[in-house]
């Protein structure tokens, strides 16, 4: 049933925006209204809503248009304890999938990055995600889910986690808020390894 609905509410946005681009031929101005589900991503402030956008006309660039559509909209249920570290729920309406393997704390050479340091290494494995995500034409608003593996977690953990996510929301302009699922583990590949974090994202 999910999948159903999630398919419906693909075609029924696709065929919206097929409209609204015949209805442009005519439009003078190049600007045409339609709804669409959007999301708006900023420094920890997440809303799910149904607006109203503006389609941009560019000739000969449709690609351009269609970014102004997310794929991913993060709601928070009623009935559901509300986290600030995540949203709990992602709905997807893209069709390409982005599967990033999971990501350890080491640089662009392979050099270990943060030993000991929880927060050096979550910092950098949300940066090796984003550096993934971009390879494929993604970046943290396209994200559906992260799961993160966590050696030896204890609860005395959690400020260096959110500290070593904070620096990297800064970095990338955002803070990354999609469910997020995290799992403590007896150790990773490697014995300085302290998280790996891996990432699903769809785009349009």
């Amino acid at each position: 049933m999910r999948n159903a609905h999630l398919l419906a509410t693909s075609v029924k946005i696709s065929r919206a925006s097929e409209s609204a681009r015949r209805r442009s031929a005519s439009s003078p101005s190049g600007l045409v209204k339609f709804s669409v589900p959007i999301r708006f991503l900023g420094y920890g402030k997440v809303r799910s809503s149904t607006s109203r956008g503006t389609l941009l006309r560019f000739p000969g660039n449709h690609k351009r248009a269609r970014r102004c559509t997310m794929a991913i909209t993060l709601v928070n249920p009623d009935g559901l304890p509300e986290v600030e570290l995540y949203r709990l729920v992602s709905v997807a309406t893209g069709s390409k999938l982005v599967f990033v393997a999971g990501q350890v704390a080491r640089d662009e050479h392979g050099n270990p990055v943060g030993t000991g340091d929880v927060a050096a290494q979550v910092e950098q494995v949300y940066l090796n995600v984003a550096t993934a995500l971009a390879a494929a034409g993604a970046s943290f608003a396209d994200v559906a889910k992260l799961t993160a593996y966590l050696v030896d977690w204890t609860p005395e953990k959690f400020e260096q986690f959110m500290a070593g996510r904070a620096r990297a929301s800064a970095k990338l302009g955002g803070a990354a808020l999609p469910p997020f699922t995290g799992i403590g583990v007896a150790a990773l590949a490697e014995p300085d390894m302290l998280i790996e974090l891996e990432a699903t994202a769809v785009l349009d």
